[in-house]
């Protein structure tokens, strides 16, 4: 059962992330202080360091990893 939590944390993760890149995408505004300052971008919309420096690593395998194949 711990793993069936810790799967619902990673899917909850994972949903936070890919909504957050979804907006980057569709908004001009903050598509231009995404590019601006990527991280203070991510800060901002509440993500925890650890899924910042995982996104601004761009290593697809671990991203795939927290979003799962259906999130990218």
């Amino acid at each position: 059962m711990a793993s069936d939590a810790k799967d619902k944390d990673k899917g909850a993760r994972g949903k936070k992330i890919v909504d957050f890149l979804v907006k980057v995408a569709k908004d001009e505004k903050l598509k231009a202080a995404y590019d601006k300052d990527a991280d203070a971008e991510m800060e901002k919309a509440g993500l925890p360091k650890e899924d910042r420096d995982l996104i601004l690593s761009g290593d697809l395998t671990q991203i795939e990893d927290v979003v799962g194949s259906d999130g990218l």
